[in-house]
């Protein structure tokens, strides 16, 4: 916006910075401008142009760009009873941030990270609204660490009961959620590009029909998660890596519910993994050790002395006898 008030195009929007303005545009001939004014038609704010994921100075390439694309081709303006009608009278650029869960490895009650097609997202898991039914559009937030259970009743109407497949589907459509997560973060902030830090997710369906009854429903009612998980790095600062995931479904023929009502439960378990190296060997240490006997050097020098006495006693008797034998 101008100091006049006037629109004026090439206004920098800031990186974090909320702001709104408004402005006045004249037309001297609205006819023409309606259909050739850039600034009316909504295609002009999307038409061949990319954000940059981080401002760069050199080449530019084209993984850098973030396209954007509408949900829906807006109509362009055009004239009707001297009215631009499809004509922009304001425009919103929003952004959604999702926040890490790391960096680089998980922490402790942060969300895990899914993808599909390149889409992040925070898995999720069923949530029963407050009369124990499942919420079509709440769900519980699975963090890492949390070993947590939930569980919640799907209404199934007469005319679903007589589709297995569809039921199925549902089924499987409410354990997923909108969108089915094909891939877990392996670390807490990993980016959507880097293949190798993200792990496939197992899944394990149900079989169409029981082996034992060929007419019967084989439904999904337990959702399973069982995620890996490690230790990796310094001991000092070890970081959480997740290594494998897999989605178990436990299932019944719907049948033996005998009720419209599907009680439905989620359970995630974290088991840790981390196998903890031998602590580092220190220097040698000296061991003191004092003999059995501690006075034994002292004994043997009183042994010593007394062992000399009784020596020159013997000698002296020994002297004594033999002169008296040579005097006599």
């Amino acid at each position: 916006m101008g100091v006049s008030g006037l629109c004026v195009d090439g206004n920098p929007a800031g990186f974090l910075e909320s702001k709104s303005t408004s402005c006045t545009r004249v037309f001297t001939n609205l006819s023409r401008s309606c259909v050739s004014d850039p600034a009316l038609n909504a295609a002009s704010y999307y038409r061949d142009f990319a954000v940059l994921k981080v401002p760069i100075n050199d080449t530019i390439a084209e993984s850098m760009k973030v396209r954007i694309s509408p949900i829906g081709p807006p109509g362009a303006p055009y004239m009707k009873d001297n009215l631009c009608n499809n004509a922009v009278s304001e425009t919103r650029m929003l952004s959604h941030t999702l926040p890490r869960s790391g960096n680089p490895g998980y922490m402790t009650g942060a969300p895990l990270l899914i993808a599909n097609d390149s889409a992040v997202q925070h898995m999720s898991i069923l949530q029963s609204e407050g009369d124990g039914s499942c919420s079509q559009f709440l769900r519980h937030t699975v963090r890492f660490g949390s070993n947590v259970r939930t569980g919640c009743k799907l209404r199934l109407t007469q005319m679903e009961e007589s589709n297995c497949s569809y039921i199925q589907l549902k089924l499987y459509k409410a354990f997923q959620g909108m969108n089915q997560a094909e891939d877990l973060a392996i670390i807490g902030s990993a980016h959507s590009t880097q293949e190798e830090e993200w792990v496939t997710i197992l899944i394990q369906n149900c079989s169409v029909q029981t082996k034992n009854c060929s007419s019967c429903c084989m439904i999904p009612v337990t959702l399973d998660i069982q995620i890996l998980w490690t230790k990796m790095g310094l001991l000092s600062n070890p970081q959480a890596h997740i290594l494998g995931v897999r989605y178990f479904y436990q299932c019944q023929p719907l049948k033996s519910l005998s009720t419209s009502l599907v009680p439905l439960t989620t359970v995630v378990t974290f088991t840790d993994m981390t196998e903890w190296p031998e602590p580092p060997r220190g220097m040698p240490k000296l061991h003191w050790k004092l003999p059995f006997d501690f006075f034994f050097p002292f004994k043997m020098v009183l042994n010593i002395e007394k062992n000399y006495r009784d020596d020159l006693t013997a000698y002296f008797v020994l002297i004594l006898i033999l002169s008296s034998i040579l005097c006599f």
